[in-house]
Formats: structure tokens, sequence, C-alpha cells
């Protein structure tokens, strides 16, 4: 029988694609980490307290010394020329590349184009697309969905895809970053404020599940909010100035052992104790304050621990050397010390450090503003790693049981 070309070239350029996608998901790449934080806004308590708040959370991320870091959006309050230098001036003593998505207060609650072209002038382009270690990180304009601009939104759409078909050529694993969550609870959730309308959420979750996107990074809520849904990791990060549930101010810090997702942890900022305004000591609010700084500490030497234990190859009840890790953490960790005196230990890898101070403990802040979930949430925090047994939600269902409590993905 003749075989016509046209019957089996096609056959043999599929074959080829599929080809150089395997090589490239058997290829094994470093770990690293990366810092994913959310709706500085500087200017809506001040723009001094904001400046501070996001210069605190900017001097813990030069600590870790993650590959780099993300913004998901609303870095000012109103988008002038003063609150975005004040963003610039903070983003400038990151030591790490800072990329950034806008939100719909960097654009102005109506959008508009001189506001994207003001967003772009001050701050760069409102989206990225990098390869990094295997994963290919894309930051899109998720306001041109909440509020579409007529061909400008098409375009955005088009140029998605354009990133997520790249994903395959070059055997990447995509991670999108937006302001805006799909979605907080369910796919099929009523459009609101917090979502993005159900029109285009069809359309992205669509290219989401064709090209296997492992994670969407997200703010907006200015809460935790974190769900596993077709095996795409949804996470929208707390607020690094101010909370919406009152819960502590921080960032995510996210872990790859090269080939996959490996965690997603919770940074809470230190709170600060003016040493120049001290409290009466034996008070409430000196125990207080001094326990969630601590706490804050405990948090970054677990991440910290954590972290070094993937670099090193190292299994869960393997000893960390205190000076390996300061091998692999850019500062002094000799710097981190509790405010009341106590003495850290690291323990070992898969346990959490300790401090001897009674009631200096990990569970305890979180416990304490959230009693209804202490139950659900302490044992979380003993997880290291992600849990790979971690249940599909489906769209027409919700979440199990503490799927939205603050670490459920830690």
């Amino acid at each position: 029988m003749k075989i016509r070309a046209a019957s089996w070239k096609p056959r043999l350029w599929q074959a080829w694609v599929l080809a150089v996608t395997l090589i490239g998901r058997a290829e094994s790449h470093d770990p690293f980490c990366w810092a994913q934080l959310s709706d500085p806004q500087i200017g809506m308590t001040s723009i001094s307290a904001d400046m501070a708040s996001f210069f605190q959370a900017v001097k813990q991320v030069n600590l870790l010394a993650p590959a780099f870091a993300i913004v998901c959006g609303d870095l000012v309050h109103r988008p002038d020329d003063v609150s975005f230098a004040s963003f610039n001036a903070v983003r400038a003593t990151c030591r790490v590349r800072l990329y950034a998505v806008p939100g719909e207060r960097d654009v102005t609650l109506k959008l508009r184009n001189d506001a994207m072209d003001q967003f772009r002038s001050l701050i760069g382009s409102e989206t990225f697309s990098f390869t990094h270690n295997g994963f290919r990180f894309i930051g899109i304009h998720s306001d041109l969905f909440k509020m579409p601009i007529p061909v400008e939104t098409d375009n955005h759409l088009a140029w998605i895809e354009k990133e997520l078909l790249q994903t395959r050529w070059d055997a990447c694993k995509p991670v999108m970053v937006s302001h805006h969550p799909l979605f907080v609870e369910r796919l099929d959730e009523p459009e609101s404020w917090l979502n993005i309308p159900t029109a285009h959420r069809s359309q992205l979750w669509g290219l989401y599940r064709q090209y296997r996107v492992q994670a969407v990074l997200s703010g907006h809520l200015r809460r935790y909010a974190g769900i596993r849904l077709q095996d795409i990791l949804m996470v929208t990060a707390e607020s690094v100035t101010a909370t919406m549930d009152q819960s502590p101010t921080g960032f995510r810090l996210w872990f790859s052992d090269g080939s996959r997702l490996t965690g997603c942890r919770f940074i809470p900022l230190y709170r600060r104790i003016p040493p120049e305004n001290p409290v009466t000591p034996g008070t409430d609010i000196t125990t207080q304050e001094t326990a969630e700084t601590c706490i804050a500490n405990l948090r970054f030497l677990d991440a910290a621990k954590e972290w070094t234990g993937m670099l090193q190859g190292l299994s869960n009840n393997s000893e960390i050397n205190p000076e390996r890790l300061r091998d692999h953490v850019a500062g002094d960790i000799g710097q981190i010390t509790c405010p009341d005196g106590g003495i850290y230990t690291l323990n070992p890898l898969g346990s959490d450090p300790a401090c001897s101070v009674p009631g200096h403990v990990l569970p305890s802040v979180y416990a304490a503003q959230e009693p209804e979930r202490r139950a659900v949430m302490q044992p979380m925090y003993r997880n290291r790693l992600l849990p790979a047994g971690l249940p599909v939600v489906e769209s027409n269902t919700r979440p199990e049981s503490g799927a939205q409590s603050r670490n459920a993905l830690d």
C-alpha cells in the first residue's frame, strides 16, 4: 500500500513533540524556593505604616534568600506618584528579583488605559513570564477579566494561551500568578467581588487544565485561602500589611525539590517592640507581644531548616547542623533571638524548632486567634511537606473540613 506523505508527517511531528516533552519531564533540576507576597496596598493605613510593614517583609525575604519573590497585586491603595514611589523605595531594598502583577487598586477601581500606562511607566510591565529550574512562572493581569476592555482582554487571553503553549515546547511546569483568585471555595461559585467572573473563569480554568498548571498564586482576599482542585493548587496569600480576618500578616514561602512543588509555608512578620518604648515586664501586653515575636522567629527557623534539609538531601528525623543552616540562609542567624531570653533548639527535620520559654510554641498564636480550628490546625503545623494524598475537591462539592484553614497546604 502506498502511504501518502500527508498521512504520516503529522504523526511524526506529534511523536517528536511527545518525546521532547517526556524527556523534559524526566530531567531533574536543583531544589529552590521562592516567596509569595500579597497586597502591601501602601497608603491604606498610612504610607509610613504600610511601608514599614512591607519593608519588614522584604527584610525577612532577604534573610531567607529565595530564588525570587512575587507580589500578587494591590501594590498601593491609590495609584499616584507618591504611593508608587513609596512601593519602589522598599522594592529597591529587595536583594532578589521581585516580580509584580497589578491589582484593581493599582490601575484605579475602574480600569482605564491611561491607568495601565501609568503602571507600566512607574512599575513596569503588568505581566511577566520566566523559567526557573523546570518551572515557568506566568504573571497575568486579572483586572482585564474583572473589568474587560474590548480587544485588550481578548489579546491578553491569547497571550496567556501562547505562554502556556510555550511550556509544552520548553517542557516546563507552569505556575500562574494573578491578583484575583479564580474562585475562593468552588469552581462554580457565583460571581462576586472576590473572584473572576464565571465566563472568563471557565476559559482560564480550561487552559489551566489543558496545559497542566501546577499552581495558581493570588492575593486580593487579604487572608489565606487554599485548595487543591483536580491536581491544581490554588493559594491566596495573606497581606503583608493588614489582613481581613485579623490573622498575622506575612508571606508564603514555596519549595520545589527540583521536580515538583513540595511545600507552601506561612512566614509571619516579626512583631516589632520598640526598645525605646518598653512595656512593663509581667503584663499581658509583654507576654502577648514577645510570644508573637518569638513564634515568628520559630516559623522563620522552621522554614530555613526545611530549606537546608532539602538542599542537603536529608530525610525526616535527620539532625540539622546550625552551621549548615547558616550556609544556606543569608544574613546572621544569630540575630534571630527570643525577646524573653529563651534558648532556641532546632530539633530534627520533621519536628518543630522549640523555645525554652513556656508558651512559646508554634501553634499557640494561631490557635488563640482561631480556637474553633485548634483541633484541625495543630496537626497541620507538624506536616513538613505537602501531603501527597491531599483529596481532590470537585467543583460541585465544598472543601473537606479544614481545607480552607490557614495552613492546609503547609
